[in-house]
């Protein structure tokens, strides 16, 4: 099987190389099939994951409770000050983290303290 396929390489460096041998049909009337030595007579068993069907549900109804219990003003600055952030070369993550504490009913991120009162 080496042999094989460094003689069907020979071949594609013989046509110019893998773009001349395209363009020359090489590779519409061949195929190099590979045989596994070593594989298994039985089937493998994959397992599938099952998702919770009310999973979906659950997560809506999270999201809905929280965009009506945070405090919209707070996480819009929270969201204005990451703005700023991303636009300038400071790292961002304590901006990400205070954006996201904000609307779970967190303080501010410590790094961003002085900054977001």
């Amino acid at each position: 099987m080496e042999a094989q396929a460094r003689e069907y390489f020979r071949r594609i460096d013989d046509l110019g190389g893998v773009l001349p041998a395209i363009a020359a049909g090489f590779f519409r009337t061949r195929a190099i099939v590979g045989v596994n030595e070593y594989a298994e007579d039985k089937p493998i068993a994959i397992p599938i994951l099952q998702m919770d069907p009310q999973g979906y549900t659950r997560q809506v109804k999270r999201l809905e409770a929280l965009k009506r219990e945070r405090d919209n003003g707070r996480t819009g600055q929270a969201l204005d000050r990451l703005r700023l952030a991303c636009r300038g070369t400071e790292n961002t993550m304590s901006f990400i983290l205070d954006a996201v504490a904000r609307p779970l009913g967190g303080g501010a991120h410590p790094e961003c303290e002085s900054e977001s009162g």
